[in-house]
């Protein structure tokens, strides 16, 4: 997932957390801060990422077809309670789009 916005209306999205890419790959979720910069492990073992999409009333979007009209995203990570548990901690976080 790519998450790009003018946080402090400079005109560009060239600072720290204005460019921010987040992606799963194997059983470790990498970010990377903003767009020239270094992508980071952030995360490890990664059970699960999921992303669900809403619109502007709150109702989830369930088909493909809808996700360009969504306004806000659910991000949720599972990973272990502590190393070789399979109690799984999951957090979320949202994202709200201007489209």
């Amino acid at each position: 997932m790519r998450v790009r916005s003018d946080l402090n209306s400079d005109g560009d999205v060239s600072d720290q957390l204005e460019d921010v890419r987040i992606r799963v790959e194997n059983d470790t979720m990498f970010v990377k801060w903003y767009g020239a910069g270094p992508e980071v492990a952030a995360a490890y073992p990664v059970r699960s990422l999921t992303f669900e999409y809403f619109n502007t009333s709150g109702t989830a979007i369930t088909t493909s077809a809808g996700i360009p009209n969504a306004t806000r995203v659910r991000l949720t990570i599972a990973v272990p309670k502590e190393e070789g548990s399979s109690i799984l901690r999951r957090r979320q976080s949202w994202v709200y789009l201007r489209n």
